[in-house]
């Protein structure tokens, strides 16, 4: 399996030799300026702009079209200042928004389960995170020109997470609401690490950034009476007061200067499915491609006939319903970074062939009956034996530890008698499997181990 690998700029100036500097379209130049949003019940208009020493004063810079943002942050492609919309039903919109004049661009629409709570720009995986709240609340990532979102963890249940926000070097701090607490958050695991009280009610925290230049982190939160500005010290989690709002505000961007943004990423090379497969749910390989945290995968049933495109971080596992057996299917890849998508790698083909299964018995057995196994432990493939006492379709699935389907075996209608079929795991490593039967209204599972 493969893990999000984390850019760590060693010298910037090779990478300058294959970039440009991107200044942000219509944004100040000072670090000292931020951007918030009026709020009005559930809409955030018109956009606001600030000193960070005096946030008091606010300067309207216009309406973006009577918005529900569930989060703002200057971010890539671009340099832009991008907000997240809270659309109708399970879509959220992105939009690309002038700082001068508030004018907004749809940039992409994106499926979403939950409520969005905030988002906030990684500048070294150059992507976009999303939290969204709840218990447990959940890291997701997307890729700006469209797709679902993805999940990247869950956050551990013991807090209220209701902000995050992304420092220079890509660490994740979060605002724990119920505990008035200030967290560190693992964004690969979701662990996250208490640093220390906030040493005030953080009740409706609704928005948090870093300054990109200074490093320091900013809060908007409501106070006694009013709103107010704090900055907090991310080694021992205190929060000091710069200073009080007139009026209801949320979300906070701070601007800054430029960004650098890498060349397009290198094409990926595909590594499985390829030739005949024996499952309709495939766990899609390729090669990790420097400094692209993101991938587009198309699948096609000829070369330009697309029948399903997805967005992920390093492999994805085929949906149920997507692929049918005796079936040749065509597939490619592209990986993304925060310039944009790089070139379409060449197609590949696989073949999804029925895996096969043997009746050994015409007998009818007297009842249902999953088997264990044989060999257990194995290595690397193993017998599975079952029973069907009447003809019924039967799914014969192997789930892994955390209980996604990783290769679907039987899923067919079948005679009543005794039958037997082999999984072979060459491509998966030791450790605990489980193989998960559905006949009918009836269901068993068997513990299967792989010993490599």
């Amino acid at each position: 399996m493969k893990k999000l690998v984390l850019l760590v700029f060693i010298s910037l100036i090779p990478l300058m030799m294959f970039s440009q500097s991107i200044v942000r379209d219509n944004k100040p130049t000072s670090s000292n300026n931020a951007f918030t949003f009026s709020s009005s019940g559930i809409y955030t208009d018109p956009m606001k702009k600030f000193n960070l020493s005096t946030p008091g004063t606010t300067i309207t810079v216009g309406s973006t079209g009577g918005c529900i943002y569930a989060g703002i942050d200057f971010g890539m492609p671009g340099g832009y200042l991008y907000g997240l919309h809270k659309s109708s039903g399970t879509v959220c919109e992105l939009f690309r928004m002038d700082t001068i004049n508030a004018s907004c661009i749809l940039v992409s629409s994106h499926n979403y389960t939950g409520n969005l709570a905030g988002m906030s720009f990684d500048p070294i995986t150059w992507v976009h995170y999303i939290l969204v709240s709840g218990t447990p609340a959940k890291i997701y990532t997307f890729s700006p020109v469209g797709g679902d979102l993805i999940l990247v963890s869950m956050l551990s249940p013991s807090y209220s997470i209701t902000s995050i926000a992304i420092n220079n070097s890509g660490s994740v701090y979060g605002i724990d609401e119920a505990g008035d607490n200030f967290l560190r958050i693992n964004k690969t695991t979701g662990t996250c690490t208490l640093l220390g009280p906030l040493g005030f009610n953080a009740n409706n925290v609704s928005g948090s950034d870093f300054d990109p230049l200074t490093g320091r982190m900013y809060i908007i939160s409501q106070g006694t009476s009013n709103q107010e500005l704090r900055y907090i010290d991310t080694a021992a989690g205190s929060a000091t007061l710069v200073g009080s709002f007139t009026g209801t505000y949320k979300h906070i961007a701070v601007a800054g200067n430029t960004f650098i943004a890498p060349a397009l990423p290198a094409i990926p090379t595909l590594i499985y499915p390829l030739g005949g497969i024996h499952t309709l749910t495939p766990l899609m390989d390729w090669s990790d491609v420097q400094k692209a945290p993101l991938y587009n995968i198309q699948v096609a049933s000829g070369p330009v006939n697309v029948i399903a495109t997805f967005t992920a971080q390093s492999n994805y596992q085929v949906p149920p319903g997507i692929l049918s057996y005796n079936t040749t299917y065509y597939w490619r890849g592209r990986a993304y970074n925060g310039s944009g998508y790089g070139e379409w790698s060449p197609y590949s083909t696989f073949t999804c062939t029925v895996v096969g299964i043997e009746q050994i018995s015409g007998e009818v057995p007297k009842e249902f009956r999953l088997y264990d196994n044989f060999p257990n432990p194995f290595n690397p493939s193993t017998t599975i034996k079952f029973d069907l006492p009447k003809s019924s379709a039967v799914r014969l699935s192997v789930y892994d530890i955390t209980g996604k389907e990783i290769e679907m075996l039987v899923n067919e209608r079948l005679n009543a008698g005794s039958y037997e079929t082999k999984w072979d795991a060459s491509k998966y490593a030791s450790g605990m499997y489980f193989c998960r039967i559905m006949y009918g209204d009836f269901t068993d599972a068997k513990k299967i181990i792989l010993m490599k």
